[in-house]
């Protein structure tokens, strides 16, 4: 059940009920609709980029779901260390922040990559 009303200054108030996961996706679509996306950029190490993926992609898709955003990571072939997120302010801050605490954590571990040649 979703109930809109408006306000004096254009702005609009949504009251959603229901079962958790149903207000969760209602919110989402509400917030699609209704709020003009937005979309910030932020510098992570290239090294880092993985452990934003996660396995085969899941920690990614985890964290887009859990911020309601849409999060882009350069490919391995792109030198750029830029992560573009998008989708709402609130959306934007969650996701930038667990992107840098991840980005953080990974950074407390030292590692080096070692050539060694063959003998």
């Amino acid at each position: 059940h979703i109930e809109i009303s408006s306000a004096k200054d254009q702005s609009l108030t949504f009251l959603i009920t229901g079962k958790a996961h149903e207000v969760s996706k209602a919110k989402r679509l509400a917030v699609d609709k209704f709020q003009a996306p937005a979309s910030q950029k932020i510098k992570i190490m290239k090294d880092h980029h993985r452990f934003i993926l996660g396995k085969k992609g899941k920690k990614l898709q985890d964290l887009e779901s859990s911020t309601g955003t849409k999060i882009q990571v350069p490919s391995v072939a792109d030198n750029s260390c830029e992560i573009i997120v998008k989708g709402t302010k609130e959306g934007i801050e969650k996701a930038l922040h667990e992107i840098q605490w991840i980005s953080d954590e990974q950074g407390k571990h030292g590692f080096e990559v070692l050539d060694i040649p063959k003998i």
